[in-house]
């Protein structure tokens, strides 16, 4: 069985990812294609080489930041491949992502201004919300609506207890747990972990930059905006 970890952006799921390869003994891969300085700031898709070759492979972990589309979907479904999805707090993904960018990183599927250095805090702020924060809800909207074998991980509750978090999604897969494995290897293995504190981007980000945030997550209208106030504020 091989397993898919989608991911918004800055939700802990390195950390998952590779964690939960290394406790089922898999290995992990993204599938997709690396050119010259890597992805930078391209959109994840599922290719047909990837669904054709690696998907043949057992054992296997992929991690990218897909959306629920309609491409993707059909690669998955024909593979038959179980879904982990991650998502957090809207406003600490923000706080991540301008620490992110500040050191000179790309975030995928969105092309980031330059020098970024030019800007004012405010208008880190207000880049965040009218460009980053679109790209978060159209990730949450697109797996909200999708009919694939799916489990949600919300980083708050899973980062609350690691290994609790981490034999859900085990019972989930129907696999084996062994809590003391799980524990061990949740406490060494900490791949691409920054400052990890829940709340931090409530604090930070300005309020008109929230009233941005809000505006745009009404803009959904019912179901979609009460779930995503629930799990993504």
């Amino acid at each position: 069985m091989n397993i898919y970890v989608t991911s918004g952006h800055r939700t802990g799921s390195m950390h998952i990812t590779f964690s939960l390869a290394r406790i089922l003994d898999y290995q992990v891969t993204s599938g997709i294609p690396c050119f010259t300085r890597r992805t930078g700031a391209d959109e994840h898709m599922i290719t047909p080489m990837a669904a054709q070759t690696l998907f043949l492979l057992d054992r296997m972990v992929f991690h990218t930041h897909i959306k629920g589309t309609h491409g993707n979907v059909f690669f998955l479904e024909k593979a038959e491949m179980p879904v982990l999805i991650t998502v957090r707090n809207l406003f600490d993904v923000m706080m991540s992502l301008k620490e992110k960018i500040e050191k000179g990183n790309h975030i995928n599927g969105v092309p980031c201004p330059i020098p970024w250095t030019n800007f004012s805090e405010d208008d880190k702020w207000r880049w965040l919300a009218l460009n980053a924060v679109p790209w978060e809800l159209q990730f949450y909207v697109s797996w909200a609506r999708c009919i694939l074998n799916t489990r949600w991980v919300l980083y708050e509750r899973f980062y609350a207890d690691e290994v609790a978090g981490m034999i859900k999604i085990l019972n989930w897969l129907d696999l084996p747990v062994d809590e003391g494995r799980i524990a061990a290897i949740l406490k060494v293995d900490k791949t691409n972990f920054n400052v990890g504190v829940s709340g931090r981007g409530v604090k930070a980000c300005p309020d008109f930059a929230k009233d941005i945030v809000y505006s745009q997550i009404d803009a959904w209208g019912s179901p979609f905006k009460e779930k995503m106030l629930r799990h993504l504020t």
